[in-house]
This record gives C-alpha cells, structure tokens and sequence, in this order.
C-alpha cells in the first residue's frame, strides 16, 4: 500500500537502545534519557500536544484516592482493573520523569503499593480471570522498574513479590491461551498473557524458564495473528490490545540484550497498513469490521513501528484519528476512561520528534488495496473529509473468537455521511450486517468468504467475493453465492452491488438482501419500492439506493421492535442502525443494486438499466461524463464516455 523507506534502527534512542546497567529504571528508558525526553516534549511536534494531554491526566490521577485503592469505578470495570492500575500509574510516573515533580512519583507509588496490599491474582473476584491478572502483572513491572528510586527497600520488597506471585499465576495457568497452537496464538489473548510473564521475567531476573516461554509465544503472536499482507485479523481493536502485550515485552527483552522479535517477523513492518485504511475520509472514526469499535482506542503502541519503519503517512493516518485533527486523545482514552492500558507514555517514548506526518497523496499512493485475507478498502482520495471510502469482507479470520458473521458484506461512506455501514463490536449476528438471509437464516459462526478477483483500473474498483460455505445448515444447503462490487470514482460516488444465489436443491428460497445505515440518518421510501433516498444527518447529504435488476422491492424494517442477543445481553437493534431490506421468493436470486451519493442540493446523475437476464447494461450520465457498466454472472465491465 504506502511507499516503504528502508529501515532506521534507531540504535542510540531511548527506545531501541540496548541497556548497559540494571540501574532503575531500564525496561525502556534510563535516568540519562531524561533530558533527551524532555527536550522531544517541547518540540513544537505533536508530541508536545500529547505530553499536554499526559500532563492532565496525570493532575486528574493525583486525585484518585488510596485508602483504599478503588480497583474499579466510574471510568472503569472488573474487566480492566488491570490496565486502569497501570495507566493510572504509569501515567504518574512517566509525568514525574517528564517534569522533575516527585510529587508525581510519590503519588504513583502510594497508588501501586496500596493496590499490591489490598487483593492478590488468586482473589477472582478482583482478578477475574488471565487477562485481568495479565494486565495486572504488566502494570505492577512496569511500575517497579519506574518507580524503584522513590520506594523505601520494603515497598520494593513487596511489590517484588507481587509481581512474583502474578507471574507465577501466568507461568502455571491451566487455561487454554497457554497451548502452542496457531488459533490460540493468533488471539491477543495469547500476545497479553505472555507479553506481561516476560515483563515479570526481566524485572525479577531470576525466571529463565518464564523469559523462554513468553519469547516464544510473543514470537508464535506475531506470526500468526497476521495475514500474509499484515492484516491482524481480529482487527483494530484487539490487534492494538494484543500489541499492548507484546510490543513492551518486545521492546525491552531487546534492551535487556535479548533478541529482536519484531525484526524477526519482517510483516509487522505492514502493521500500520489496516489502521491507515479504516480511518475515515473526516479522521477521529475507525471504520468498524468485526468486534471493533469506531475509535483506535489505546493505538500507541502503533508509534514504535511509524517510527522504527520511519512511515510518514502512517503518522499522518494516526493523528487524522487520535491527534488534533481527530479525538485529540493520542491513545489516552476518552471521557476519563481508565480501562484502555497505559498508552501515552509509550508514544512519547517511541515518538521521532524528526518524522513529520505527510498525507498519503503527496506520495501517490495508491486508492485501494486488497489485504490477502480478504478485506479490499477502496477511496476516492486521501485528507478529502467530503471523500468516499468503500470496503468489502469476504475471508477468514485467523482466530475465530471475534469474527462476525458478515462474508460478501459492504461499507460505504461519502460527502462525509455514513451511508452503509457495519455496526460496530456488539451486533454480530449476519442480520446486523450488509449481506444477505436465506429463507431468514444466517451465517455460521466461524463464517468463511474469499475475494477471487480485485482490480483497480483508475476510475472504479472491481471485486468479486464468494461465500455459500458460510451458510450452513440441513436442507436446504446453499450452493452459490456470489456478489460483485464496483466502486466508482467520480463526483457523485457509487457501489454498484450485483448479487447471485441459488441453493443446492434448486427449489425456491427467501432471499433477504440487507443495507444497515447510520441510526440517525433520515430513510425515505418510494412509492413503487424500488429507490430508497438516505439523507445523512451530519451535512444532510443524500444517498439514493435503487434495485436496477431484480423482483424484489425494498422497504425499511421496524427495528424498534427488534432485538439481537451478544453474551447474554440483550440490545434494541434500534441503538446501532436503520436497516433497508429487499426481500424475495425464487429459484435464483438475482439482484443489482446501485448506491450513488450526492450534495443535498445536487441533482442526482442520470441511472438507466437495459438488458435481460444476467446480461445487463448500467449507464450512469454525469454532468460532465458518462459510466458505462455491462453486467454479467463473469464480471461487471467498466467504461467511462467510452474508454475502457
């Protein structure tokens, strides 16, 4: 995708450098780092913007109380008890190096022994199960190696035993995240356990059989948590919970003299590649595949890659959604949330305060790109807010835990409206997505697509995905199912959607084709049911929805009276989307379907559909340009005012 520049291994840096004392702290950065630290948060970078938002946190933290220690409140659950002890306290801390104020390290230190005292990892109902007890373990590390120079011998006492006693908890786990096998270590759940045994190991020093293990299980992540293009497959979110884990450990094992995991596996050079992709035309928003949300959430650990690769547009990506031009968080959270793990610290740490942001576009990259496990993401422009963004999944995820059931599903956003969306980490049922029911049932849940063909020809992008094996049940069985894309780039954007499904019976099935939008989006129907006009409700602009092929007709289901079940709760579908639906009774379903979005007080382009069967023609007249598509069960063919 983006242009790669060799490597710059940063050997002299307080990141990448190898330690040459035990002296606390070391884990990342020594006492004659300082100065080089201090100094980088007063460039006139974005990183001095980050230390600002560090330094709020860090007054906010000063007023947390610890006596007791609240393992758990407003800002955070059971879930991430672990991760809000260790932003909490590493925030103060990093804060306390940052600006000379012992206050700070005083504070932290007050914080993480009132915590070691007050609950140990076999206490389930603080430390609810190894991920809790993972974040944990890395939090009272790095809080160790920190804030060694300001605790008395029997605070270090007991927080190394702490630690011990978490690490042990880890080492012995019976779970199965501690099993060599490619799903498990493809789970960010494998990358956290082990990623905070190896924190454990180098700061007790006297662990080799935990330092083995967490070495090879970081190394066994890294492998195979992702595609053979660097696409992590459980997406966003987790690939950036799972790089929580691991990219510490990495980082100092390093330091310590140990190996370099991450040169090891030359694909973690494209770890930026997906976050670049999914940020959407207006920044701040993450588009939403699978058990994701619309934010990065904690995304500093994407800065050591932005600069050990030395990847500008993937810096420019990254502040489009957490810096000013986005939710101007850098990776701390939102609204006081605590849960999310340490995160500014390390993109201070890790930040090159000489790598500028450079918009993709300044370097001609490219529009599209096609991950190889079956994701293709496709724009009109890069740094255009009002520019479109379209993606398709049809694929496989590597760990199954949090894939949704959404294979041949599309996206669509433009003229800065979300149009056709996936709705986020809670609905994960295919009902919930753009796709399609048979005869109301959907996909399995370790559903399975292919892309099997991708082009990109300039004007438009072509793709065709397949997926019958991702339905499954006794009779009838599907035997085809088959959708073509073609994305447009022009003045008015549009997906072209060409479906084609029929069951292995051949007999007549209900075929259920479904677009899910924005839930504050206007829906108007028209009389004959075969247009549907979407308006955005952040600039009011529209997206006309036509069935140009096709017997069904389209309508708007009543998902006030609808409901969908995620772990064991149950949610209104009404809180995630408006959802259109075109609905028939055949043999074979056939269908074409055309998205085109325009400016609220811009005439729609002129769409006409000739032809018969699964030969048809799409002539799409713009202002200044005609699209020709010529539609067949092969291909759709593209022209524009006659040139292929």
């Amino acid at each position: 995708m983006f242009k790669k520049v060799a490597v710059i291994f940063l050997v002299g840096s307080a990141c990448f450098a190898k330690a040459d004392t035990k002296e606390h702290p070391w884990l990342f950065f020594s006492k004659q780092d300082i100065g080089a630290l201090q100094e980088k948060v007063t460039s006139d970078t974005w990183i001095a913007e980050a230390y600002c938002v560090l330094r709020e946190n860090a007054d906010y933290y000063m007023t947390v109380p610890t006596d007791p220690y609240p393992h758990t409140g407003e800002h955070n659950g059971k879930g991430t008890v672990g991760r809000a002890l260790e932003k909490k306290t590493g925030v103060l801390a990093f804060t306390g190096y940052l600006t000379g104020d012992e206050r700070y390290l005083k504070k932290a230190v007050d914080m993480i022994v009132a915590a070691a005292g007050q609950s140990d990892p076999d206490e389930h109902d603080v430390w609810l199960t190894h991920l809790q007890v993972a974040d944990g373990a890395r939090g009272y590390a790095v809080a160790y190696d920190w804030l060694y120079p300001y605790m008395n011998d029997q605070q270090r006492k007991m927080i190394r035993e702490e630690i011990y006693k978490f690490g042990k908890v880890l080492y012995e786990c019976g779970t199965c995240w501690g099993l060599p096998d490619p799903g498990v270590s493809s789970c960010n759940h494998n990358a956290v356990h082990f990623g905070a045994l190896g924190l454990c190991a180098l700061v007790l020093g006297d662990q080799p059989e935990w330092q083995a293990r967490a070495t090879q299980r970081i190394r066994d992540y890294f492998h195979y948590a992702m595609d053979s293009t660097g696409y992590f497959t459980e997406g966003h979110s987790y690939a950036n919970y799972g790089l929580l884990g691991s990219l510490p450990y990495s980082c100092a094992l390093l330091r310590a003299g140990g190996p370099d995991l991450v040169s090891e596996q030359p694909l973690l050079e494209r770890m930026t590649d997906q976050f670049c992709w999914k940020v959407m035309p207006w920044g701040k928003d993450i588009l939403c595949l699978n058990d994701n949300s619309d934010s990065l959430g904690n995304s500093a650990m994407l800065i050591y890659p932005i600069t050990r690769y030395q990847q500008p547009e993937a810096l420019w990506s990254w502040l489009q959604a957490v810096g000013e031009p986005g939710s101007g968080t850098y990776g701390m959270g939102w609204d006081g949330y605590q849960g999310d793990g340490m995160a500014v610290p390390y993109a201070i740490l890790w930040a090159d305060a000489e790598l500028k942001p450079q918009p993709p576009s300044e370097n001609g990259s490219a529009l599209s790109h096609r991950f190889s496990s079956g994701r293709v993401f496709m724009r009109d422009s890069w740094g255009d807010s009002l520019g479109a963004l379209a993606s398709f999944t049809s694929g496989v995820d590597y760990h199954r835990g949090h894939n949704h059931q959404d294979e041949n599903a599309f996206t669509f956003c433009a003229k800065g409206e979300d149009f056709a969306i996936d709705p986020g980490y809670t609905p994960k049922n295919t009902r919930s997505h753009n796709t399609m029911l048979v005869n109301g049932v959907g996909q399995i849940g370790a559903s399975r697509g292919r892309v099997v063909e991708y082009k990109d020809i300039g004007d438009a992008v072509y793709v065709k995905g397949q997926a019958p094996e991702a339905y499954e049940w006794p009779e009838p069985l599907l035997g085809h199912f088959q959708r073509q894309i073609l994305f447009g780039r022009a003045k008015q954007p549009y997906l072209l959607i060409v479906d084609d499904l029929q069951c292995e019976d051949d007999h007549e099935a209900a075929y259920t084709w479904l677009l899910h939008t924005d839930r504050n989006n206007q829906v108007s129907v028209s009389k004959d049911r075969k247009k549907v006009e979407i308006t955005g409700a952040c600039r009011g602009s529209i997206c006309d929805v036509m069935v140009l092929a096709g017997d069904a007709v389209l309508s708007e289901t009543d998902v006030e009276k609808e409901t969908l079940m995620r772990r064991g709760k149950e949610y209104n579908c009404s809180r995630f989307y408006k959802e259109l639906r075109a609905e028939s009774k055949a043999v074979r379903f056939h269908q074409i379907t055309l998205l085109i979005a325009r400016d609220s007080d811009e005439p729609p382009a002129e769409v006409s559909c000739t032809g018969e069967g699964d030969s048809r023609t799409v002539k799409i007249v713009f202002s200044d340009f005609t699209d020709i598509l010529t539609v067949s069960d092969e291909q759709i063919g593209f022209s524009r005012n006659g040139s292929e």
